[in-house]
């Protein structure tokens, strides 16, 4: 006697059990696939966002380039306003004489410097004689070359001593002349200088001569 299988029914799959999903062939692995016109799309999207900010930034920067102010300089304070001339002196003298005078104006110094030069040929035997302008000057050199006609002198306060304002007579210069028909001309040479303590330069403003 033949012993019969029993029939099982075919089982029909869950809904709700996840059902493997089928390679589409358009991706490999975990990596998405992009075709090649979508791929050149973003790379100009890209590019052509690179260019905007450039273009955005170069704006701003040049905007402030045009909008930025130049430093202004700040003018280097001018101190020089002493004024020297050499004139005839008022001094009665038996030979001609030139005072070398000074107007500080609003100076306040404590020595001056004067260096000059004269014809040889038409003044000779130079004496400098220090002049009231500094009470009691100190005679720093006294030098006349009298064979080239050249007249260097420095009279200066002593460092205790308070500067001078005003104007006055610094020195005065006598000599004699070969010819009394014939000028004695005096100038001053690029030595001169006017000093006032506490400032390193020169406070001498400009020069004035006069012949005689």
């Amino acid at each position: 006697m033949d012993t019969q299988q029993p029939i099982v029914p075919p089982q029909m799959p869950d809904q709700n059990t996840p059902q493997p999903e089928q390679s589409t062939g358009k991706q490999k692995g975990n990596t998405p696939y992009f075709p090649p016109r979508t791929i050149v799309l973003i790379g100009l999207l890209a590019v052509f966002t690179v260019i905007l900010l450039f273009i955005s930034f170069w704006g701003k920067l040049s905007g402030q380039r045009v909008t930025e102010k130049l430093p202004v300089p700040t003018p280097t304070p001018n101190f020089a306003h002493s004024i020297l001339r050499i004139m005839p002196s008022a001094s009665a003298s038996a030979s001609p004489a030139e005072d070398v005078t000074i107007d500080t104006t609003t100076n306040i110094v404590n020595g001056v410097q004067f260096e000059l030069s004269y014809d040889p040929s038409v003044v000779t035997n130079v004496i400098i004689t220090p002049g009231p302008f500094f009470s009691h000057p100190i005679i720093l050199f006294d030098n006349v070359d009298q064979k080239n006609g050249r007249i260097s002198c420095a009279l200066a306060l002593a460092p205790q001593d308070t500067g001078v304002q005003g104007t006055g007579v610094v020195a005065t210069i006598s000599y004699t002349k070969f010819n009394a028909a014939q000028p004695a001309v005096f100038h001053f040479l690029p030595k001169t200088k006017v000093s006032e303590k506490g400032i390193l330069d020169s406070v001498l403003k400009k020069t004035e001569e006069s012949a005689y």
